[in-house]
């Protein structure tokens, strides 16, 4: 593989500059790390108004921010005329959340539009607020059964849209529970005495609706699902692989990597996934307000590392593996690696390692040799840099030629052998201890 360089997915390059879509799909919030888009209200749960939170952003000098309230843009004017009033420079970008069922799981969506699109949208968000408004009184009416005294209509006359979080508050207030926190843990929450699944869009009619004004649509903190169980494993999660690429068919844009609730290990994993298919990364706190334990992100928030994606290819003819030593004056020259390189601007993962099989081994693997998705994603974090590394396990069918130009020698090799003999690069260690398991498997069974 050669050298590492700054993977730019250039998403956006479709779009004239000043385009909602070219700063998001591109990723231009992330250059200044003063960003928060996934914020919410009194228009929705939050318990900032709109012109407070668009107060409380400044304050912590956040330079592009995003209302995201549920079901709602009621705050949007309010929201922007505050932050114009501030000194706001950053883009104008407007949002929802919304709640939609993927195959028979509930799933959150945000959705990012110019004005004129969150004003087609809102046709859409209406048909949410009936849908919601159905659940809330299925809600109270179970609250009454089980013994908590909540005035569904005082909700309504004090919250603009009502949703669970505000059950949870009224809760606390009559002294049922400690905290919001506790309220949701005990009884609100999936699976607790008073849970009342809402009737919701699937996420494809989301998502179609969203792209028809003109928006963009990011699944909203995918961890929180359980897509990434073990964000430390070098294994692909291959079901939240294909749940990815299957809502990316779609139509999905991008995913939210930074969130409120996700550990520095699962943002890692979700970024490296977004790149891994060609989706954006957005990133937001999901902030409501004191009363939840999410923090509003303040400017450096992050520490941001240049990301690099590379693909690779295990090679297999029968049980043996193919392996390539760096030649000389190359970065960790006479270690051996799995033959690959970085992806380019616009490229698949697919086409870049038949691009790089061919420049680096003269060997033209066709399409259909390589599987739809990698057999590993690993992550490399380097003090300045986080490099992704898809590997993609190819069986070769019939002898090939190789025609070796930037490695010095190179060989097939059974695992174990590889691993006791060749100085092999770290981070194709821990690929070909799983394939070393798979083999000793095998000649077991």
């Amino acid at each position: 593989m050669a050298g590492p360089k700054a993977y730019r997915q250039g998403l956006g390059d479709a779009y004239p500059p000043g385009d909602f879509r070219r700063y998001l799909l591109n990723e231009e919030f992330l250059l200044n790390n003063a960003f928060d888009l996934h914020l919410h209200s009194t228009a929705s749960d939050g318990t900032y108004s709109p012109a407070k939170l668009a107060k409380a952003c400044l304050q912590q000098g956040l330079k592009a921010v995003c209302l995201t309230d549920h079901d709602s843009l009621a705050g949007q004017k309010s929201f922007h005329a505050s932050l114009a009033k501030l000194g706001y420079e950053g883009p104008k970008l407007y949002g929802s959340e919304i709640s939609v069922d993927f195959k028979g799981e509930e799933v959150h969506l945000l959705s990012y539009f110019d004005e004129q699109g969150a004003r087609q949208f809102a046709r859409v968000l209406e048909e949410q607020r009936q849908l919601r408004a159905v659940r809330n009184q299925s809600l109270a009416e179970r609250l009454i059964q089980l013994g908590y005294a909540i005035n569904y209509e005082q909700l309504k006359k004090r919250h603009s849209l009502v949703g669970r979080p505000h059950f949870a508050m009224a809760l606390v207030e009559a002294g049922y529970f400690a905290t919001v926190d506790e309220a949701f843990a005990k009884l609100l929450g999936n699976g607790q005495a008073a849970y009342i699944p809402k009737k919701k869009f699937s996420i494809f009619r989301a998502i179609e609706e969203v792209a028809a004004a003109n928006g963009i649509s990011a699944l909203a903190h995918p961890a929180l699902y359980g897509y990434f169980p073990e964000p430390t494993e070098a294994a692909l999660e291959q079901s939240t692989f294909q749940k990815l690429k299957e809502l990316k068919a779609a139509g999905l844009a991008a995913l939210e990597v930074w969130h409120g609730d996700c550990t520095p290990a699962e943002i890692a994993q979700i970024s490296a996934y977004a790149l891994c298919l060609g989706l954006a990364r957005t990133g937001g706190s999901d902030y409501h307000g004191p009363y939840r334990s999410r923090k509003l992100y303040k400017s450096g928030e992050f520490e941001l590392k240049k990301e690099i994606l590379v693909v690779a290819a295990a090679l297999f003819s029968e049980d043996k593996l193919f392996l390539a030593c760096r030649g000389e004056g190359q970065y960790l020259a006479g270690r051996y690696e799995f033959p690959g390189g970085k992806v380019e601007t616009g490229e698949s993962l697919q086409e870049a390692l038949q691009r790089e099989l061919q420049e680096e081994l003269g060997l033209n693997v066709d399409s259909a040799e390589i599987p739809d998705e990698p057999e590993f994603i690993i992550i490399d974090e380097r003090e300045d840099l986080r490099l992704n590394l898809a590997i993609f396990k190819i069986n070769l069918s019939a002898q090939r030629d190789f025609k070796l130009s930037v490695h010095s020698a190179a060989g097939f090799y059974y695992p174990e052998a590889a691993l006791d003999k060749l100085p092999i690069i770290e981070i194709n260690r821990q690929v070909l201890e799983r394939f070393r398991a798979d083999h000793n498997r095998n000649l077991g069974s």
